[in-house]
């Protein structure tokens, strides 16, 4: 009997590694592969822009020398990096705007300047010197949305305060915290630039039973004559029978890109016919 079981044992051992061999010849091998962990994406070295127009700069007042014998110089106004582009993993391109008025010109002009810029692990460095180039962007300001700016009725209380705090803030005159709601926090202007501002359109750009949104187009003139059209979005509440300004910005909404028709609406949701109908919109 002892016999026989050892018998046994070992046919089912020679069963189990054949059924062993038969399932490794049908299953396909499968290899193990250890991905890379994904690096992200480079992204621009700090001080890039910076580097870039110091270096435009510079070379504008140095490397452009006045013909023999005269005293002319470059006038550098301004410069501005406008536009950035990846072309290595470490190397960047970069434009520069710069404002130049040549000597005894009469107006500035900008040139476009492109720049190589390396990130050396220290920190970014420019390769070479600039070279003009065409304009990368175009500087002329695109109308943020096709809204109607009107002449506001004498004594609408949104105008009124509108041009009240606007009036303070850049001329000086008066404090414009006045007109300024609590918890909103806008600093006056250290050095403001006129001495007179007056709105002259103004157009609803939302409405809820909280906030009125307000464009308005005002117009600067400054001691010495010189005017200046602006245009400021405000935010406005009423707050016991009196509107207050809660922000002030002078980026403007942009418009939709749906397709919508603008509202032809006057009266904001949470004003009185008075309020409303004195702020008209699109």
């Amino acid at each position: 009997m002892a016999a026989r079981l050892a018998r046994w044992g070992l046919w089912a051992l020679v069963a189990a590694g054949a059924l062993g061999g038969l399932v490794a010849a049908v299953r396909p091998a499968t290899t193990s592969v250890v991905r890379p962990a994904t690096e992200p994406a480079d992204g621009e070295p700090s001080g890039l822009s910076g580097v870039a127009e110091l270096a435009v700069r510079d070379w504008l007042l140095h490397e452009g020398q006045p013909s023999p014998g005269t005293g002319d110089a470059l006038a550098v106004e301004a410069v501005a990096t406008v536009a950035t582009r990846q072309v290595t993993a470490d190397y960047w391109a970069a434009t520069v705007a710069a404002s130049v008025r040549p000597a005894g010109g009469a107006a500035a002009t900008i040139w476009f300047l492109e720049l190589g810029v390396a990130d050396t692990g220290s920190g970014p460095r420019p390769l070479g010197r600039p070279a003009i180039v065409p304009a990368p962007v175009t500087l002329t300001a695109a109308e943020p949305a096709s809204m109607t700016l009107t002449v506001p009725p004498a004594g609408d209380p949104i105008a009124t305060t509108a041009e009240r705090f606007l009036s303070a803030l850049l001329t000086g005159a008066g404090d414009p915290v006045r007109y300024v709601a609590p918890g909103a926090h806008i600093a006056a202007i250290k050095d403001p630039p006129f001495t007179e501002v007056r709105l002259e359109r103004i157009a609803v750009v939302g409405a809820d039973p909280a906030t009125t949104r307000v464009r308005v187009a005002v117009r600067g003139t400054t001691a010495e004559r010189f005017a200046f059209d602006l245009v400021y979005e405000l935010a406005l509440r009423e707050r016991d029978g009196r509107w207050e300004v809660t922000s002030i910005s002078g980026a403007p909404t942009r418009p939709s890109r749906k397709a919508t028709r603008p509202s032809t609406t006057t009266t904001p949701a949470s004003t009185t016919s008075t309020s409303g109908s004195a702020s008209p919109g699109a």
